[in-house]
């Protein structure tokens, strides 16, 4: 199963969908605070953690000759849903 593209396309879209859903609740829902505040701390929280995770994907992603800013942006905005599977050797690039 972690060795398929099709199981980790469905971890991105989740990732995805979470700062689809975070952006929304925020800008958009203004008068309901319970669905701003889970907004806010999903946010929140997949900020600090794909952050973080940097220290990981840019190695891996040197390794695998991708570029330092593709790997930012793949981190932030995907994170381990794209570098676990480059390292497994699911994806090339």
């Amino acid at each position: 199963m972690f060795r398929t593209k099709g199981f980790w396309y469905f971890l991105m879209s989740f990732a995805i969908a979470g700062w689809v859903f975070s952006v929304v609740s925020l800008s958009a829902i203004r008068k309901n605070t319970t669905v701003k505040k889970i907004g806010l701390g999903i946010l929140s929280s997949w900020t600090i953690l794909h952050t973080l995770e940097l220290i990981i994907s840019l190695g891996i992603g040197k390794a695998h000759g991708l570029s330092r800013t593709r790997t930012i942006i793949k981190t932030i905005f995907l994170g381990l849903t794209w570098w676990i599977p480059l390292e497994l050797g699911v994806f090339k690039k």
